[in-house]
């Protein structure tokens, strides 16, 4: 099976260079960065228009095509390996609720950052709330891991609402803690914490 592709460059150099790597795509753009969509978005959906609007050629996984079709842990496999890749590039990663769930569980695969990491609203594990239940694929794992400290050493900052039933701000703060990283609390904010806010965060976080 083709291995499903990073949106949204790699077909086209891939014409040309059958041995060309994901990195040396990366390589060719000036200001690079790694992002992780939650589900239901893109790179070009609100968050990813402003990245972009910013300057920022976008690279990432999206929850759509044929990686969609992967299970969740060929997923993070493919995420993993993408991780790898920007190994001493200086390319830095954003993900959002759901694509902070694979970068997560990619970390703990890996046992080692690579790149400085913003996680936006992220998927932490099982929850309930509003009436309804979330328990997201390893669930178990991911809670146990914030708990006994697994996480490797990363240079991380998280971004939550203080109302978000999805991504609870105690959980943030527990991962905050374990990996001696920075977590903002957007008070009276859910888990769509509005363009203001956002782009605050990322006015400090990308300088």
């Amino acid at each position: 099976m083709r291995s499903p592709r990073i949106a949204p460059y790699i077909d086209v150099f891939v014409r040309y260079h059958c041995s060309i790597t994901i990195l040396e795509v990366m390589m060719t753009f000036m200001r690079i960065l790694y992002f992780l969509p939650g589900r239901g978005s893109s790179l070009n959906g609100r968050l990813g228009l402003e990245l972009q609007s910013r300057g920022y050629e976008l690279h990432g996984r999206v929850l759509e095509g044929d990686f969609a079709k992967l299970s969740f842990p060929e997923q993070v496999d493919y995420v993993a390996s993408d991780l790898r890749e920007l190994d001493g590039r200086g390319i830095p990663v954003i993900a959002n609720s759901w694509g902070a769930y694979w970068a997560l569980h990619a970390l703990l695969q890996n046992q080692i950052s690579y790149s400085r990491m913003l996680l936006i609203s992220p998927i932490l594990g099982a929850v309930r709330g509003e009436g309804r239940m979330f328990k997201p694929p390893l669930s178990k794992v991911m809670e146990r891991s914030i708990n006994e400290g697994l996480f490797p050493e990363v240079d991380l900052t998280i971004l939550v609402g203080s109302d978000d039933w999805q991504s609870p701000h105690d959980r943030s703060k527990a991962l905050c803690d374990t990996t001696d990283g920075h977590l903002v609390v957007a008070d009276g904010k859910g888990h769509d914490l509005g363009r203001d806010t956002v782009c605050g965060c990322l006015d400090g976080w990308l300088g």
